[in-house]
Parts: C-alpha cells; structure tokens; sequence
C-alpha cells in the first residue's frame, strides 16, 4: 500500500502464503509484526518482529509470510535507498569503502530503538500531510543515516565508492537489467565492471548470491512471468521471447523456479508484492 509519502509503502497480510518472487530494488524496511523467509541464491532470511532488512543492489528474490492471520497480520514498512542522499551523508561522515561484514547485497539486521523510532515517526506522518511536506525527508533521512553507519551498511559504503567492487557489480547488474532477454557474455559484463573474467564471476557471486548467468536466468523467469499474465500470449512464443529456443525447457525451468507451470500461472498468478 503506497502512502502520501513519496516511495515509503506498508504491507499489509493477513495469511501465510506461498513463495512469491520479486525484484528488490535498493531498499531497507522494517518488519512491525508477523514474519517473512527472503531468499536470494543461496542466502536465506528470516525476518522477525524489529528486524529490518537493507538491499543494495537490484535482488531477484523468493520470499514467503510465514506468520500472519486476520487477527495479527504481518505488518511491514519499506523505503527505497535514495543513493544521491546516500553518497552525501557518506561524504559528510568521510566514510571510506569497508567490506568489514563482507559484500553481500542483502543484509539483516535487528532495528534498534533510534531506527524502529524513526520508523514510527515516518509512518505517523503519513497521517499529516500539512507536516510531512516539511519533517518526512528529514525523519527519512535519518533512517539512511541509521542504515549507512550500521555494522551491515558495509556494502552501502563500499557501493558509493566509484571504483569498488560493489559499484563495479552494480554497473554490470544495469546492464543486464537494460539488455532484458539479449545474452550476455561472462567477458563482456567483466569489461563493463572493470575486472578480469574470474574475477568479475567470484565477485559477483559474492555480492548478489548467484552467478552471473544465474542472474540472467532469474531476469529471463520474471520476464516470462509478466508476458504470462497476458492471454494473448502462449506459452511458447513467450518462451522465445525472453531467449528460450525450447519452450519444453523453458516450462521444465519455469517449473523448477515458481513452482507451478506456465500454465497453472496463468490461472492463479503469484503475486509480485514486495
């Protein structure tokens, strides 16, 4: 649910669910209630009550409400990384790129009383319009703050440094997104990152959990998914469309990653809410 704050949204369920898979964009949110499994590659999350959950980069990933019901509904807040105010609160606390916790672009942490806080506050002037305009971008501020000076804000501080191997990442992650279904080479996403061929493959398996041509897969899927909820087009020439040349592979892969056919998906879509 969207509020009259410019990129903050609430979640709102009232029942366990299957996996939904989605595209996490730069983001941090804080879980108020209930709880949430978030997978991507091989890293796994389990977010409580007070946990919060910061993303670098743009994530494929699986998640799943665990704990929810009419009565005590999950509940959590999200804001995306606005990186311009990011690199500028690094430059006035003259942060320099650490990777002391690692590069990995999915990180949770439990939210202290100053961010769940500010959480608070930011989700209360939702409600005042006439003070929001004003205090909002103050409050979220704050919460960039918070996350950029935590102990997990490592890949935050390292992504703003131009030359670092999180920013490297994120400019082939770019690419691949822009490219949609075309192919890309191993040597071609490690000259846009700058870095040798090996190298480009360890560190991006680093920072995003999975390989680069698995990442690529993972765009190609969520693609196919989109183009399904179209009826006016089959399953095969959606195969073709997002780079299959069998749609026997494509349905066997489809399969394996949502857990349901083209075609079951079709009539019960999964839903794409982060």
């Amino acid at each position: 649910m969207e509020t009259n704050l410019a990129g903050l949204r609430l979640r709102r369920v009232t029942h366990r669910g299957p996996f939904d898979c989605v595209f996490h964009g730069p983001l941090c949110g804080l879980v108020v209630q209930g709880a949430k499994e978030v997978v991507v590659g091989r890293r796994r999350l389990l977010l409580r009550p007070g946990d919060a959950m910061l993303v670098s980069h743009h994530l494929p990933a699986v998640t799943r409400i665990i704990e929810a019901s009419a009565t005590r509904p999950y509940l959590a807040a999200i804001l995306p990384f606005d990186l311009e105010l990011l690199a500028q609160l690094a430059t006035q606390l003259d942060y320099r790129a650490d990777g002391a916790h690692g590069e990995s672009a999915i990180e949770s942490l439990v939210a202290g009383p100053a961010l769940c806080d500010a959480f608070k506050r930011l989700l209360g002037l939702a409600q005042t319009p006439v003070e929001s305009g004003i205090l909002a971008p103050l409050v979220s501020k704050e919460i960039h703050l918070r996350f950029l000076i935590s102990p997990q804000g490592a890949v935050l501080r390292t992504l703003l440094s131009g030359d670092s191997r999180a920013s490297r990442i994120g400019r082939a992650i770019a690419f691949m997104r822009q490219g949609g279904e075309r192919d890309c080479s191993i040597a071609s996403l490690a000259d846009i990152a700058g870095l040798g061929a090996s190298s480009f493959h360890a560190h991006f398996k680093a920072v995003t959990g999975m390989t680069p041509l698995g990442y690529q897969k993972e765009l190609r899927l969520m693609r196919a998914r989109e183009l399904l909820l179209d009826p006016q087009h089959s399953v095969s020439s959606v195969a073709f469309s997002v780079g299959y040349e069998s749609s026997t592979q494509f349905s066997r892969e489809y399969s394996r990653r949502f857990g349901a056919s083209p075609r079951e998906h079709r009539t019960a879509p999964v839903s794409t809410a982060a």
